[in-house]
């Protein structure tokens, strides 16, 4: 939830500053790229962690890959 919020948040101020004063724009336009970048890398490791943390238990495989070591499995819960 707080990656839409802060993205929301950033977008709303880009077009504030946009409509307003337009002239500040290239302050705003780097962190419209970094942001959603940022936090969506974020939002990726929380849910791996969160898979990782509840085991793979009644699940099944998505993908047939693993690391070199064989140690993690890449899975989903069932429906």
């Amino acid at each position: 939830m707080l990656y839409f919020v802060v993205v929301f948040i950033e977008l709303l101020v880009s077009t504030i500053i946009w409509s307003r004063a337009p002239q500040y724009i290239n302050i705003i336009n780097p962190w419209s790229a970094a942001l959603p970048s940022l936090l969506g890398s974020r939002l990726m490791l929380s849910m791996r962690e969160g898979v990782l943390k509840n085991g793979c238990d009644g699940t099944y495989e998505v993908e047939g890959f693993a690391d070199a070591t064989g140690s993690i499995k890449y899975c989903i819960r069932a429906p």
